[in-house]
């Protein structure tokens, strides 16, 4: 499925099932559940990681993965959350992004990278190379 994304401030980040849907989200003056019923996916980074079982966002570098659903080649990077609850503890998806277009998937993955670099305070993530238990 096709999805517009928008980086709406430094440490959020609104997905959209259609270019239509994002116009008439932009367009709209009123901040009802309507409003709000337009966007499919609303990663708000800051927030999460203020919840205390959290431990940061994590993504994964982007590679070249064969689809069968599209019989084809997409470039693909997954984002993890870190949560350090018993139940849970390590690394959970919340999304997997893919196009077959390079530069579209580089896009929002740097666009998500920046939100987490935008979160003040401890290092709350980043991409897995950089990673350190520490």
């Amino acid at each position: 499925r096709q999805l517009i994304w928008v980086r709406f401030t430094e440490t959020q980040l609104l997905l959209f099932r259609s270019m239509d849907d994002y116009q008439a989200w932009i367009t709209s003056n009123t901040d009802d559940g309507n409003k709000q019923a337009l966007v499919k996916m609303e990663i708000d980074f800051l927030e999460e990681c203020s919840k205390p079982e959290i431990r940061g966002f994590y993504v994964t570098k982007t590679k070249l993965k064969y689809y069968d659903i599209v019989d084809k080649n997409l470039y693909q990077f997954k984002l993890d959350k870190w949560i350090s609850s018993v139940a849970s503890a390590g690394p959970n998806t919340m999304a997997a992004f893919a196009s077959n277009n390079e530069c579209e998937t580089e896009a929002i993955r740097k666009a998500i990278l920046a939100c987490i670099a935008a979160i003040p305070g401890k290092t709350s993530g980043g991409e897995y190379g950089d990673f350190s238990l520490e």
